[in-house]
């Protein structure tokens, strides 16, 4: 008979698997709390801990479940791995690197493993080392004719790294009929188009991403609850009534930090990890990437506010920033910065977190000395560019109709918040920036209250890591080959380009 702790733990277990991880963080609260100290349950707590606080990435209590555990004796693969990854987010890669390898001796045949610390090393721009374990999964993915979510990943990877012989390409496309509906035809799709586009074969790739596109949009509308956008435009009419001046007057005295954060926006593929790199050259800067600390430091404190006459039927929580008062603004601030501080210690740091585009009102009122950075570049090149991407977990991403309407609504957003904040948001063309670099960087850094730095010049060189789609591109030095790369996929932007000439808003260049 299971115990009480192995029942209570299998329930954890299941309501980790359900993907509902704040309820399995509240459930391993009360059982951390209840249960005696003993090293099995202890240590069986702690890691479930830090799994679940990996996925929420809350990673000031992931801190010290890693402390917890890392005390432990003989940690399993499993154990190593969750390990490994709370220091990928922290960004300490060799940290990262050593309990990577520390779980693979434990598990040499882990496809799991070795992909992960491939993607390390791809971060991290090892290519080589990356590409001699990308080429061992594939190669055992294509004998045995069969494929997961991880040999999909590897395989988009992979196709982004090196040209694939005419027999793997019909390898993959053997799989991809094979795999009919579904997510993992999907991402067999986006890799597929990747390895014709490497070998110029243009025609099939268009048809390969028009394949995953129009499937992926389908999953994403078939999702409950399913993100829209009205919903965005709602979001959108609800900041412009909650901010319609700088100082709303219903927004409360809070507690003020002196610390000048700069946070990097804009729509996703618009030039947003370039510009996080690029100031990351400066001696002062440091970067957090795509930091949910301020969402969760948010989330938080709004968890367990009663709901106010406004929200009434409405999913969208920022409507509640009414609800926090001068403790809430505290304890913020405290989370934030606790969060942050462990991903750099320079004294300025750059947060790219594109949602919080729909938080600059209330982060200047509780950081006044922060700056807003809002990249914009060309629409249709913006969808060309998420369209070759597998980015399923955007409810736009399927459809070059949606983007750009999700691209009007986040641009509308930043323009409104300039109007209000002009001395701390600037919008920057990615078309500008790419035709005169140290010119428009110059000008950035003059917003920045930062001197220029000739490192910045070379910024393609540091060796940090990069955990977006764009790690190829800051790679390499700064040019415009991106630009305009919509009109090679205008059958894939068709619908966009109709829809902007149709409001009269078509960017003449």
């Amino acid at each position: 008979m299971p115990s009480t702790f192995q029942k209570k733990i299998s329930d954890i277990n299941d309501t980790i698997a359900a993907g509902d991880f704040h309820d399995a963080a509240y459930k391993l609260t009360l059982l951390a709390s209840n249960e005696p100290r003993a090293a099995g349950p202890a240590k069986t707590i702690n890691y479930l801990r830090l799994k679940v606080f990996n996925r929420l990435q809350w990673l000031v209590e992931a801190a010290d479940a890693v402390a917890e555990l890392s005390g432990s004796q003989g940690l399993s693969a499993e154990e190593y791995l969750e390990v490994a990854l709370f220091h990928v987010l922290t960004g300490d890669v060799e940290e990262a690197e050593y309990f990577m390898r520390q779980a693979m001796t434990l598990d040499k045949r882990s496809f799991l493993l070795a992909s992960e610390l491939a993607i390390l090393f791809e971060q991290q721009g090892k290519r080589e080392k990356a590409l001699s374990i990308y080429n061992k999964i594939l190669k055992n993915m294509l004998v045995r004719k069969k494929v997961d979510a991880v040999g999909a990943r590897v395989l988009n990877r992979l196709a982004g790294l090196r040209l694939l012989t005419e027999v793997e390409i019909d390898q993959v496309a053997a799989l991809c009929s094979k795999y009919k509906g579904g997510e993992l035809e999907v991402r067999l799709l986006f890799g597929l188009a990747k390895c014709y586009a490497k070998v110029g074969d243009v025609n099939n790739e268009i048809d390969c991403l028009e394949k995953a596109n129009r499937l992926a949009d389908r999953v994403n509308e078939s999702q409950v609850g399913a993100q829209t956008i009205a919903a965005s435009r709602h979001r959108l009419e609800a900041i412009k009534a909650l901010f319609d001046q700088a100082n709303p007057e219903w927004l409360p005295t809070y507690f003020q930090s002196d610390s000048a954060p700069v946070f990097i926006l804009g729509m996703p593929r618009s030039g947003t990890t370039l510009v996080e790199q690029i100031l990351g050259a400066h001696s002062v800067i440091g970067n957090s990437g795509e930091s949910r600390a301020m969402g969760i430091a948010f989330q938080r404190r709004l968890l367990d506010k009663p709901l106010l006459p406004e929200d009434s039927g409405s999913p969208l929580p920022f409507l509640r920033y009414k609800a926090l008062d001068y403790e809430d603004s505290e304890a913020i601030i405290s989370d934030y910065d606790k969060y942050q501080a462990l991903l750099s210690d320079k004294p300025v740091i750059t947060d790219k977190e594109l949602s919080n585009i729909d938080r600059v009102g209330i982060i200047l009122n509780l950081y006044p000395n922060a700056k807003f950075v809002c990249v914009q570049r060309h629409p249709l090149d913006v969808c060309a560019s998420i369209m070759q991407q597998d980015f399923t977990q955007a409810y736009f991403s399927g459809s070059s109709l949606k983007i750009v309407q999700e691209y009007e609504v986040y641009y509308e957003k930043a323009v409104h918040w300039q109007k209000l904040y002009p001395n701390a948001v600037a919008i920057i063309e990615y078309e500008s920036l790419v035709s005169d670099f140290e010119g428009n960087v110059r000008t950035l850094l003059d917003f920045l209250d930062l001197p220029w730095e000739e490192a910045i010049k070379t910024f393609y060189t540091r060796d940090n890591s990069v955990r977006t789609p764009s790690v190829t591109q800051v790679r390499s030095s700064i040019n415009s080959k991106s630009v305009g790369k919509w009109r090679k996929y205008k059958q894939l932007t068709q619908p966009a380009e109709q829809y902007l000439v149709s409001r009269g808003s078509m960017p003449t260049t």
